[in-house]
């Protein structure tokens, strides 16, 4: 199910993360050199088609595109020296994918742009045959500015992300805090909040996919969830999620939002539901969160899931349909301290607080860095149809058009995951759907 596809190298030191362009063929990762690299990927169509175990059968029918796993190539596109004086921790791309985010040990964030980036263009359109044409299926190689720094943090900056519409990033660090700015396309931002709730380091932060909710992961062994109060917008807490018994090193909401994977230096892997609270005959004091409304329990506690401490999760959508009462969740991915990156498929049964998840392990790679931890894994995020272009017979923007993570000219693409390790490498593996 896992299969390794791309050895990315360069780094001189530790990668700490990994991060998929939203809207563009860019994966970019972080390291302790203090740089950025930024790789450009498109599907390989000169015939070299990974083997899936259907393809290996003789007079197996031919796979639809969706499920076609072809080979995808990455070259170096550009390396940004971020001035950072330590360590980047962590990165994160603006929804629109024309900016990014670098959270370092030296206790800022930078944001980046392109310089004349009116001049990139990314993605073709199809040729017949599905091939795309030679002059347009790369990412351009332009320079990056820094056009704005956050400070405020007083230690090292752990994580940084920006929410899905792009108005507010969130960054969370080492002294405790986590904080919320507003974003402008202008790269003005004000600080909305300082949150001061945990009680030691907070290691990671993640935004619901839909809402304005923001959940962090801290070594004082909890996660919090924070909205804005419906009044005078005032950010609180309005969720505390405690099981774990250790440190929690990373979150990952579910595509749909109702539930969040936790990992944590405990070894477990943990899952939440959100279920809606009825009746109770009280108004909501958030805008989102409603902790008077509903709450979010434990459904899933996968014990031992590492031999070791796990340090990253990422979640991602399926083309599953559901089947004889079971709804289809998605794949997680996990990776950790045991050098191991373990595929879970998650489904779950019933409805409300009768709700079963249900997780099992797909498939798993040991020593996928070889001796080395393994700091972060992520899915592509990549979505083909958010850059289409517009159609010359249509004054409608294709931005319009119903999205699909399925797209022919891109099989499998929702299915790439990528990996970085303490041996300064990036791995990036194919995933059966």
């Amino acid at each position: 199910m896992l299969q390794l596809i791309a050895s990315l190298e360069g780094h001189s030191d530790r990668a700490w993360a990994v991060a998929w362009n939203p809207t563009r063929p860019i994966l970019a990762s972080c390291s302790g050199d203090k740089t950025v690299r930024l790789y450009a990927f498109s599907p390989d169509w000169s015939g070299h088609l990974l083997h899936s175990q259907e393809a290996d059968h003789a007079g197996a029918p031919p796979q639809p595109a969706s499920k076609r796993r072809i080979a995808y190539r990455f070259n170096l596109l550009n390396t940004i020296q971020t001035g950072h004086s330590r360590t980047v921790r962590n990165i994160a791309w603006h929804p629109q994918g024309r900016s990014l985010a670098t959270a370092s040990f030296d206790t800022t964030v930078s944001i980046w742009e392109e310089i004349d980036q009116d001049a990139v263009n990314d993605e073709s359109d199809g040729r017949a045959g599905g091939q795309l044409r030679d002059e347009e299926d790369e990412a351009v190689d332009k320079d990056w500015e820094c056009v704005s720094t956050l400070e405020g943090h007083e230690s090292e900056v752990k994580a940084v992300r920006w929410n899905s519409d792009g108005n507010l990033i969130a960054t969370s660090g080492r002294d405790k805090s986590v904080w919320v700015w507003e974003s402008t396309p202008s790269f003005d931002f004000e600080c909305l909040a300082v949150l001061m709730d945990h009680s030691q380091d907070v290691k990671n932060i993640a935004w619901h996919p839909k809402e304005e909710l923001l959940a962090s992961a801290s070594y004082d062994d909890t996660i919090l969830m924070y909205a804005a109060s419906e009044d005078d917008d005032e950010w609180l807490v309005c969720h505390t999620l405690r099981g774990h018994t250790s440190t929690v090193w990373s979150l990952a909401f579910s595509p749909d939002g109702d539930y969040l994977a936790t990992v944590s230096d405990d070894r477990s892997l943990r899952i939440w539901h959100r279920t809606r609270i009825t009746n109770t005959g009280l108004s909501s004091a958030f805008r989102v969160g409603r902790s008077e409304k509903e709450k979010w329990t434990c459904v899933k506690v996968i014990d031992e899931a590492h031999e070791r401490c796990i340090y990253s999760v990422d979640w991602t959508a399926t083309s599953s349909a559901a089947t004889s009462g079971s709804k289809s969740l998605g794949i997680l991915a996990t990776g950790g301290g045991d050098g191991r990156i373990a595929i879970w498929r998650a489904s779950s049964t019933g409805k409300g607080e009768e709700t079963v998840c249900h997780v099992d392990l797909a498939d798993s790679i040991e020593q996928a860095h070889g001796v080395s931890d393994v700091n972060a894994v992520s899915f592509c995020r990549f979505q083909p149809s958010k850059t289409r272009r517009r159609d010359a017979s249509s004054d409608e923007d294709s931005d319009d058009e119903p999205q699909s993570d399925h797209d022919a000219r891109w099989p499998g693409v929702h299915l790439l995951l990528a990996s970085a390790g303490d041996d300064g490498s990036v791995h990036v593996y194919q995933c059966e759907d």
